[in-house]
């Protein structure tokens, strides 16, 4: 065609008419055709429990995609990838049907079969504790993270201190899910935390941890920027490390006694902005005021330049 080619992606039952110019004009390649495909499960696998469905779409004359799953039975619509409950199903061959759409309204769709086989995950139910680790000290509100895996349909998580005591229950995810769980209950020392996870076929599993409950352990704060000695302008990022909190603690950034910032932290390192254009320029101290839910306190400071 007067030297200009171009190449295209055809699919099922898919034709095309193609309008070309003879006259020596350049020929500009059409739009790309929309399309989708199965990212996840692939074709011919056998499944069961919760499957996470993944869906990518190439092409399309508009922008941005929406897409839709269904398993001839129940239907979803939304972004990519979608969590089927393949307990919905009968057990057998089953034809997943993956559509999408771009803003100009055109659609495209495809097909996989797999086999669905709720026999498969039974043994598999599984549930991990990533936090908190072996021997780790914990006081006031911990979050128990626990990863489950293999479960058939919604399923549940219990949190058990020393074999005994239910202290926390929620709907569990196949992904990391955070519980909290009141330590100011128990006494001081050494407990077992215990995870026991229940899904929708009876089936259960179950995961333990150490820890020592210190309550007694004294409020702190560190501040690990900006460090003693620094020269600091514009907007400053103080950076405050809580230890021994009850609870979500409250921290308070003053320079000479004046508030200048203020937020919740964690346990965990803190950026708070302070504008030190608000100040003269020559030596300030820093101070960091820490409160937890116990109304206790505790304060660290640094003393810094200012230079703008």
């Amino acid at each position: 065609l007067n030297g200009n080619q171009w190449s295209d992606t055809f699919g099922p039952y898919e034709s095309r008419i193609y309008f070309v110019d003879m006259g020596g004009t350049a020929i500009t390649p059409p739009p790309s055709g929309l399309s989708v495909s199965f990212t996840a499960p692939k074709a011919g696998a056998t499944v069961s429990g919760t499957v996470s469905v993944g869906l990518a779409a190439t092409g399309g004359t508009g922008t941005g995609y929406s897409f839709t799953f269904t398993d001839g039975v129940t239907t979803q619509t939304g972004t990519s990838p979608f969590s089927w409950d393949s307990t919905a199903v009968p057990n057998g061959t089953r034809t997943l049907t993956g559509t999408v759409h771009d803003s100009s309204g055109a659609s495209a769709s495809t097909h996989i079969s797999v086999n669905v086989d709720q026999s498969v995950s039974g043994a598999g139910l599984t549930v991990g504790i990533t936090a908190p680790t072996p021997g780790d000290t914990v006081s006031g509100t911990n979050w128990v993270i626990v990863w489950p895996g293999g479960a058939q349909g919604p399923f549940l998580c219990t949190v058990v201190v020393d074999e005994i005591t239910s202290v926390a229950q929620q709907d569990c995810v196949d992904s990391p899910t955070s519980i909290p769980w009141d330590t100011t209950i128990f006494s001081n020392g050494a407990h077992t935390i215990r995870v026991i996870i229940g899904d929708a076929v009876l089936k259960t599993a179950s995961a333990a941890v150490n820890v020592v409950v210190d309550n007694a352990s004294p409020l702190t704060v560190a501040i690990t920027g900006p460090k003693s000695g620094d020269t600091v302008s514009g907007t400053n990022w103080v950076i405050v490390w809580p230890g021994g909190a009850q609870g979500i603690p409250t921290c308070t950034v003053k320079v000479e006694g004046t508030q200048v910032a203020q937020q919740a932290c964690a346990d965990s390192p803190t950026s708070i902005p302070w504008n030190t254009t608000t100040v003269p320029n020559g030596a300030h101290t820093i101070s960091v005021v820490i409160t937890d839910a116990t109304s206790r306190t505790g304060t660290a400071s640094v003393g810094v330049t200012v230079a703008n």
